[in-house]
């Protein structure tokens, strides 16, 4: 009697043979499904892989796109003639262009201080802080004058700052409360306990006045930092009887080098959705997505070429 050891059928029958080709080929066609699953299983695998390479190249684009546009921005630079008159910085939308602006008073803040201060015992008295001809209410925890400061500060401190100062010596302190506006204005600022009056000194202020391009028309401001064009802003620091001139130039310094970052990494993308075509092609052969990348990276170029040197 012959055996075989592989065989799945074994025996000395004239249709052994036969029956064994059989099973052969049933095993064979049961396990196509498997193998088409593993076969489509392994493809899936290297197209994740392929847009996982293509995220991060379209990634890196992205960046190196967003460093011409930060560069852009950056290389404008602002000078101003006489910075005891105006200071001048730039951002986002400024342009190249020339500017002349003259202070004819650059404002000031109102400020009051109270009299010596003397504390009462018991809870808060109450206090009506005064910006003009406007009463706000303060609910101080008790009437000393950090109270009554820190009180003003947490509900108005957008209108009026409070700060508890000593006048006297460190042997003999003379404590007051002393507030100044937080805008340039000409409103009054007082301090009443009750229908009282605590205030000892009172200065209103005034806003700034300034002219840009000897346009003839005084701007009133009520801070001394003003925007005066796109991306442009000044910060008055004095007051002249001539103008200062502030110039906004374009510097072209490490705009070479975005350009390069960007020229580096847009051929790497070009180069792997290239990669998706012809006789050797990736994973991602004819598959939408690389025709819709294709088309990002054709609207990309022109785009950049019309970048200002």
């Amino acid at each position: 009697m012959s055996s075989s050891t592989n065989a799945i059928f074994t025996g000395s029958s004239t249709y052994s043979t036969d029956f064994q080709n059989l099973i052969t080929r049933a095993v064979s066609i049961a396990s196509l499904p498997i193998t088409q699953l593993t076969n489509e299983k392994t493809t899936l695998s290297d197209q994740s892989n392929e847009i996982a390479t293509l995220g991060g190249k379209f990634s890196a684009l992205q960046s190196a796109l967003q460093g011409i546009d930060q560069t852009l921005s950056a290389s404008y630079v602002a000078n101003s003639s006489d910075t005891s008159v105006v200071t001048a910085s730039v951002s986002a939308g400024a342009v190249e262009s020339n500017y002349s602006i003259q202070v004819s008073d650059m404002g000031a803040y109102s400020t009051m201080m109270t009299g010596t201060w003397t504390a009462s015992g018991g809870t808060g008295d109450p206090y009506q802080l005064w910006i003009g001809t406007t009463e706000y209410c303060v609910n101080a925890a008790d009437n000393s004058a950090a109270s009554v400061a820190s009180a003003i500060n947490s509900n108005y401190g957008n209108l009026v700052h409070a700060a508890v100062v000593n006048v006297g010596s460190a042997s003999q302190p003379d404590y007051r409360i002393s507030l100044q506006s937080a805008t340039l204005t000409s409103a009054q600022l007082d301090l009443r306990d009750g229908t009282t009056s605590v205030a000892a000194m009172q200065t209103a202020g005034r806003p700034a006045q300034y002219e840009i391009d000897g346009s003839g028309n005084t701007v009133s401001s009520d801070t001394r930092t003003v925007n005066i064009a796109t991306g442009v802003t000044l910060t008055i620091v004095g007051q002249s009887d001539t103008a200062a001139n502030v110039s906004v130039t374009q510097s072209t310094a490490g705009l070479g080098s975005a350009l390069a970052n960007f020229a580096t990494a847009y051929n790497a993308a070009v180069s792997e959705l290239g990669a998706q075509h012809g006789q050797s092609a990736g994973p991602l052969q004819g598959d939408s997505i690389v025709s819709q990348l294709s088309s990002v990276l054709s609207g990309i170029a022109p785009a950049v070429e019309t970048t200002p040197a």
